[in-house]
């Protein structure tokens, strides 16, 4: 993804796995990263059908919002073994 023609880092959430979302995106926002991928590997983050919920886009709109992020992507694996 680019910003006015510079490539912007982009980071996973599953590196803040078992951790609240809303601390990892104020530590990204510290560090100066300005988009983030949403996380939704079963075994590495809790999610259910209620966490792709409109209610539940809004509240992680309004947390990226509210640190300065976008979400460039979406990470979400599944284990076809």
């Amino acid at each position: 993804m680019t910003k006015m023609g510079v490539s912007m880092l982009s980071v996973s959430t599953v590196v803040f796995d078992g951790h609240d979302l809303e601390a990892g995106f104020a530590l990204l926002s510290a560090l100066g990263i300005t988009a983030v991928e949403p996380a939704f590997i079963k075994g590495y983050m809790p999610f259910d059908e209620t966490t792709f919920s409109p209610s539940a886009g809004r509240v992680m709109a309004q947390a990226l919002a509210r640190h300065g992020l976008v979400a460039s992507a979406l990470s979400a694996h599944i284990d076809l073994g």
